[in-house]
């Protein structure tokens, strides 16, 4: 007996659960996307919209953990912010959790929206509705402090001080990384442990804060121990830089 593999599409996937959509130009009116987990795992944002872009009026992505993405260099293709979209592609929502990433008191947080490249078609959000949908889970005695915070972390990325800042980020948890590489036998960081055969903590540190080889998850290595990609390896995961 011989078991024969179908490749699935997107849209029979959808008629397993929402027939009436499936044939629809755009079955989902948002799709929801983890950016980055907790441990730092991080989606590259291009794959994601090249990949179901087509199928989403909206993609949210949830960038509580990151936020940082944009001011990196060597991690421009895993913000959504950054992305280059036109009229065929879906509005873009970006959450940030600004107090854990960034500067903010606790609770501070942002919503990001990046749209004007659909503007004009009926699955536009205008302002009015987004304002109005926010208002309507908003407190009617806000803590001032908090929208201070929001201004004072967004003066402080503004201009090339935001990539000086993450860069000295990036910078100290290399260096940290190659210490815990160096002097500690019972617990590694979340990096690979060879990069084209020579050990990851023997590369410069400036070499390593510009290039995504060095943090890039390979389907097949065992450092990251994710067998699922052996499966679906359709996004470009980064481990988390700072």
């Amino acid at each position: 007996m011989r078991t024969v593999l179908k490749k699935v599409t997107w849209r029979e996937l959808i008629a397993e659960v929402a027939p009436q959509r499936a044939k629809e130009a755009r079955p989902f009116r948002l799709a929801v996307i983890q950016l980055g987990t907790y441990d730092g795992t991080i989606y590259n944002a291009r794959q994601v919209v090249d990949k179901i872009g087509h199928l989403c009026d909206y993609i949210l992505f949830d960038s509580a953990w990151v936020g940082y993405e944009q001011f990196i260099p060597m991690m421009a293709d895993c913000s959504p912010l950054l992305l280059d979209l036109n009229e065929n592609d879906p509005g873009i929502l970006v959450t940030q959790s600004v107090h854990k990433q960034q500067a903010g008191f606790s609770q501070t947080s942002q919503i990001h929206k990046k749209d004007s490249h659909i503007k004009g078609q009926q699955r536009y959000v205008p302002h009015k509705r987004m304002n109005n949908a926010f208002m309507m889970h908003a407190s009617t005695s806000p803590f001032y402090p908090l929208f201070a915070a929001l201004d004072i972390n967004a003066k402080m990325h503004e201009g090339v001080s935001g990539r000086n800042m993450w860069m000295d980020c990036v910078v100290n948890g290399i260096n940290a990384r190659k210490l815990i590489l160096d002097n500690c036998q019972h617990i590694r960081p979340f990096v690979p442990e060879l990069v084209d055969g020579k050990p990851w903590q023997s590369y410069e540190t400036a070499q390593i804060a510009v290039d995504l080889r060095f943090f890039q998850f390979v389907p097949g290595e065992h450092w990251h121990s994710l067998k699922a990609m052996q499966r679906i390896n359709t996004l470009s995961i980064h481990g988390k830089l700072c």
